[in-house]
């Protein structure tokens, strides 16, 4: 009530549990909003709990079929893109969306990062976010 109180119009994002790793229990703790603007928010890194497809498929398909699903973190931090890969494969087919995590120019080993500079210049996480979207656009 708070934010639509103040005037907002806008979607809210709600995560789960577990850092937003675990929708589990979203749907029955779903919060009434007047705009009907809810989407969950799903974070997954190939480090979480919640990163092989059957998880997704057991913990996130049943509220993307109730609830607009957006994935708000999505990374690895190994400096690569397998990872990343099959999610966005997994997450195409259900049409799930996805933002990759994050505009930083740390180490890839020091957490997910997008780029190596603040030029654009993608890391090898980066690369694979950056191809995946210039194939399905």
């Amino acid at each position: 009530n708070a934010v639509r109180g103040a005037g907002a119009n806008n979607v809210i994002m709600l995560g789960g549990l577990a850092y937003a790793n675990d929708l589990t229990g979203w749907l029955s703790h779903e919060p009434a909003d007047s705009r009907g603007q809810l989407a969950a928010s799903f974070h997954t890194y190939n480090f979480n709990v919640c990163n092989m497809v059957s998880c997704w498929n057991s913990q996130d398909l049943p509220v993307a079929a109730q609830a607009p699903l957006i994935t708000g973190e999505l990374g690895e931090n190994d400096c690569g893109h397998g990872f990343i890969d099959s999610y966005m494969a997994w997450a195409d087919s259900y049409r799930v969306s996805y933002l990759g995590w994050t505009w930083d120019s740390w180490s890839c080993s020091g957490g997910p990062a997008l780029i190596t500079s603040y030029s654009g210049t993608p890391s090898g996480f980066g690369i694979g976010f950056r191809d995946h979207l210039l194939k399905i656009n």
